[in-house]
């Protein structure tokens, strides 16, 4: 299998969250095919990621949409979303994917992204404050 491009928190669920996602792109969750990083600290989660490279974290998990986290090594999507919702997560993911900005791996690298239902914001490496878009 290739190195993934998505990488799912552990804390989501393998198959309401991951499975979906494979259909559409390169997907391995923290736990199962990242049993190496399995009960990682949030703090720990990013120099994990670092060492990956170029990969997007997914997560419901609101302490990683900090500007501080913006890394040219990675992507953090925050999805505003409950532990119910998280089926919500490919459909939303897509959606993102196909807007200017977020569509390949270079454009989305050093951001830190919050997905809600109405609105994207987000932080971008480099440049100050947090840039918002309409769905």
């Amino acid at each position: 299998m290739s190195p993934p491009l998505v990488v799912v928190d552990e804390h989501l669920r393998y198959d309401r969250v991951t499975e979906p996602l494979r259909r559409f792109i390169t997907t391995q969750q923290i736990g199962v095919e990242l049993s190496q990083a399995k009960g990682l600290s949030d703090e720990q989660i990013i120099p994990f990621l670092r060492s990956l490279k170029r990969r997007t974290f997914i997560t419901i998990d609101a302490w990683f949409y900090k500007s501080r986290l913006c890394d040219n090594a990675y992507c953090l999507i925050y999805f505003h979303l409950t532990m119910e919702q998280q089926t919500e997560i490919p459909t939303l993911l897509r959606r993102l994917f196909k807007i200017q900005g977020f569509r390949t791996v270079r454009e989305r690298m050093g951001k830190v992204v919050h997905v809600g239902h109405k609105a994207i914001r987000y932080y971008q490496r480099d440049i100050p404050g947090e840039q918002m878009l309409n769905w």
